[in-house]
């Protein structure tokens, strides 16, 4: 596309992100990175989306770009929430884990099907109370 002198557009970006996560590729992941900052597409909510949904680049990145896409006002989705909350568990990080969670919290998500995912990031980062509970805030969950 480049090469033929056609701009890429913030609906080209989603594709383009799928693909480097299907070819397995990092670095190449992180030069479409580089290319949508270069372009000022960083802000722009469907490109950040799939940023944050891209795990290939690892949990700390995922992480840091889910803080940058709200630092930019950018809303989450559900989807984005929970694949945060997957890459807090794989990374043991709960101070981060607990962040989202208040996010979540101060921001009205209705996690029906991310709660998995928040009982997992408790569970994994050894906070098994707080698991059990559905977090420091206890969202009572009951198991069967």
């Amino acid at each position: 596309m480049l090469r033929s002198n056609i701009s890429p557009t913030n609906l080209t970006f989603p594709s383009v992100l799928k693909s480097t996560a299907a070819l397995q590729e990092g670095w190449l992941g992180m030069e479409i990175h580089t290319e949508i900052l270069k372009m000022g597409l960083l802000c722009d909510r469907v490109v950040l989306l799939h940023l944050v949904d891209i795990s290939q680049w690892g949990d700390e990145q995922a992480l840091s770009m889910f803080f940058e896409m709200l630092e930019h006002g950018v809303k989450p989705n559900d989807q984005t929430i929970v694949c945060v909350l997957f890459a807090c568990a794989k990374a043991r990080a709960i101070e981060t884990g607990t962040r989202i969670h208040d996010y979540i919290l101060s921001n009205g998500f209705a996690l029906k099907k991310g709660i998995t995912a928040l009982v997992d990031m408790y569970a994994k980062c050894g906070s098994i109370d707080n698991a059990v509970m559905g977090g420091p805030r206890g969202v009572q969950i009951i198991f069967f």
